[in-house]
């Protein structure tokens, strides 16, 4: 549950109404990396305020239900600035940002098509995958070295 985590992940998607109005979630996920939503909004744009106002909303009624003071530190996402500044305004600290994976292989794979050599894209895509995978910060970077050679 939220309560005993200090992440969360947050997007915005248009697939679940015909309106075209941007539907917030917010979530967290377990050891087993299973989401677990906790928050919703229907909103006409997907802006700052937007997501000030679901994380305000996540955080007072975690207050009101547990008298507890939810602060999460940690916040995975997409590039958004909107998400970022809207969890940086209400919870007043950030101490990761983390590229939501899904969206960072999005990427990586538009990059990849230039590359013609069909070895050489899955080499580039397994070494990516592969430091997706280290936990440590030194090891992590001393991988990011090797791979920019």
């Amino acid at each position: 549950n939220c309560l005993n985590s200090n992440h969360v992940y947050t997007d915005a998607t248009y697939k679940l109404i015909w309106q075209g109005y941007p539907v917030l979630i917010v979530g967290t996920t377990d050891k087993q990396c299973a989401f677990h939503p906790f928050g919703i909004a229907l909103c006409i744009n997907e802006e700052t305020n937007d997501f000030e106002f679901m994380f305000k909303s996540v955080q007072l009624t975690v207050e009101k239900l547990y008298n507890i003071n939810y602060c999460p530190i940690i916040l995975v996402a997409d590039a958004s600035g909107a998400i970022t500044n809207g969890f940086i305004n209400v919870l007043n600290v950030i101490e990761k940002r983390i590229m939501c994976w899904f969206h960072v292989t999005k990427n990586i794979d538009t990059q990849l098509n230039a590359i013609k050599d069909k070895k050489m894209k899955a080499e580039l895509r397994q070494d990516i995958e592969f430091m997706q995978l280290i936990k440590n910060e030194t090891i992590f970077d001393a991988a990011i070295k090797l791979f920019q050679k």
